[in-house]
């Protein structure tokens, strides 16, 4: 795992990565102060032998497609990242005590997000992935 210092951004782009979901409550415009965004990636050790590819019933041309793709079975990789971000007026002036304890509060606020993410990639996926596999 490595961890590393938040992604100070203005509000134009708070916004713009903020999911729509999140930017309206009662009618009003809410804001947020940080975001953290997952990102996740699979790679497969031999995707050519992993992999199954067989004609959709029905095609006059089955040599030409549309295919249908059956996972056989090997290694599959999850790469998950996690973005921090934060509003660059929690950015600190490490003199000035407030302005410290301000950054501590909402960057401790969204590593509790980064928690909640780690804790569904470790425990709560891998039986899930598992008990689908052929």
């Amino acid at each position: 795992m490595d961890m590393r210092s938040p992604k100070f951004i203005d509000i134009t782009e708070m916004m713009r990565l903020t999911p729509r979901t999140n930017l309206s409550v009662s009618g009003s415009l809410s804001m947020v102060e940080g975001l953290v965004k997952p990102g996740l990636t699979l790679r497969f050790s031999n995707p050519t032998a992993q992999w199954r590819r067989s004609p959709l019933p029905g095609v006059p041309d089955t040599g030409h497609g549309p295919w249908q793709l059956k996972f056989t079975g090997g290694e599959v990789f999850l790469d998950f990242t996690l973005e921090i971000y934060l509003l660059r007026t929690a950015q600190y002036n490490p003199n000035d005590d407030l302005s410290v304890q301000i950054f501590a509060r909402l960057y401790e606020h969204e590593l509790l997000h980064v928690l909640d993410a780690m804790d569904i990639v470790n425990n709560w996926l891998p039986p899930r992935l598992n008990a689908d596999l052929p």
